[in-house]
């Protein structure tokens, strides 16, 4: 029942780029809590053949500074609603790349100022929100990516984007509604760029 917190408590020099890495044999014990708020770029890898449990009702701050990236090479586990917070006032978001495996066993999932990027498997088949957030600044932007070899599972008929859905690996989209919601009526929401990719007839 312990609680492990990943936090950055080094030198808050702006601009700097920190690493972190979590590594450990099968199954992180207890429920692992994702806290990197310092003023700084902070790139984090969970380690193949590691398994992190956040819990339930997890609120995870990946980074409280632009261009981080939190890259996922082992397994999550998540139950419950999950929010997901990157730079809330940056102009230039916060990525996170799954190579590995996320399963999340609850109906909510909240990605605030965060690009997700998936060559790995996504497992969300009890979701019935899927919500990306960004604010309307340039260059920020909050999108899912599914590269080629990517697989996800989602079991809702929804899902809101910001900018960018791209989709080239595994991920049956029939019966689902995609909306793009980004207000573009602001100066800076006006630079921003919506696509859409996806090899043949969008299903859904």
């Amino acid at each position: 029942s312990a609680t492990t917190t990943l936090y950055y408590a080094g030198a808050n020099t702006c601009c700097s780029t920190q690493t972190q890495t979590i590594s450990y044999p099968g199954t992180l014990p207890g429920i692992f809590v994702i806290n990197n708020t310092p003023s700084r770029r902070i790139n984090t890898t969970i380690s193949s053949g590691t398994t992190i449990d956040l819990g339930y009702n997890a609120s995870s701050s990946l980074s409280s500074y632009e261009t981080s990236t939190f890259t996922n090479n082992g397994t999550i586990l998540v139950n419950g609603p999950w929010v997901i917070a990157g730079f809330s006032t940056a102009a230039v978001d916060v990525n996170l790349v799954n190579n590995g495996t996320i399963t999340h066993s609850g109906t909510s999932w909240v990605l605030n100022h965060v690009d997700l990027t998936n060559n790995g498997t996504i497992s969300f088949s009890s979701g019935t929100t899927w919500d990306f957030n960004a604010p309307n600044t340039f260059n920020s932007s909050a999108s899912l990516i599914n590269n080629s070899g990517g697989t996800i599972v989602y079991g809702g008929s929804s899902i809101t984007l910001q900018d960018i859905f791209t989709q080239n690996g595994t991920f049956d989209t029939t019966g689902k509604t995609i909306t793009f919601d980004n207000d573009f009526s602001t100066c800076c929401g006006a630079g921003r760029v919506q696509s859409i990719t996806y090899p043949g007839i969008l299903p859904g």
